[in-house]
């Protein structure tokens, strides 16, 4: 089995499962992961932190956004095929469908550009413990943030602990997260060593 094979196997396999999550448990484990984030000091000092609307059993990031009042809040917009543009939103209602049919900022709104000192929260269908991440497919964020290093904001990979895996099969042009955050650990891949802080504690 090629790459692209492994990787729609695998999203099939854990979209399934995010699917399968209740509400409930959702609710709570965005509760947990809001609060693993908003400790972390690339939160505490980023001066505008870049969310997304979750669609699909994503892991939701409204706590998150409620958290950030006072810092600039950024959502991405998506045209396909392109980078993604973050655009400044004060409101969750703001929010419309766009052209992929996930909540973005309403047309004519302008974007800002990100530098290292933000924080950008990250979807992913799956994340390994070396930072790889498994998106839909689409390569809006492997496109956005090329290359990685210097220059770059911070990149929270946000999860079910169910998406956090050992390995992920990846490829040259794959951007990997800086951290991944689930309701049961947040694991720093870079500047730390890939140490995982243990259920129960925050980094």
């Amino acid at each position: 089995m090629d790459l692209p094979e492994r990787k729609r196997a695998l999203r099939r396999e854990f979209i399934a499962l995010r699917r399968a999550v209740d509400v409930e448990s959702a609710r709570r484990a965005a509760l947990r992961v809001s609060e693993r984030v908003v400790a972390t000091p690339e939160f505490r000092t980023a001066p505008r932190v870049a969310l997304y609307a979750a669609c699909g059993g994503e892991l939701d990031t409204r706590p998150i956004f409620d958290a950030a009042a006072g810092k600039l809040r950024l959502f991405p917009r998506a045209r396909s095929g392109s980078a993604l543009c973050f655009v400044p939103v004060e409101t969750w209602t703001e929010l419309v469908p766009g052209e992929l049919g996930v909540l973005e900022p309403p047309p004519g709104s302008t974007a800002v550009a990100l530098d290292p000192r933000d924080l950008v929260l990250v979807p992913g269908v799956a994340f390994d413990r070396a930072g790889h991440r498994l998106g839909r497919g689409g390569g809006y964020y492997d496109r956005t943030f090329v290359p990685a290093g210097a220059g770059q904001p911070a990149l929270f990979g946000l999860a079910f602990d169910f998406q956090l895996v050992d390995a992920l099969p990846s490829g040259p042009h794959d951007r990997g997260v800086d951290a991944v955050v689930t309701e049961a650990a947040l694991v720093r891949i870079r500047g730390s060593a890939g140490e995982e802080s243990p259920s129960g504690s925050v980094a």
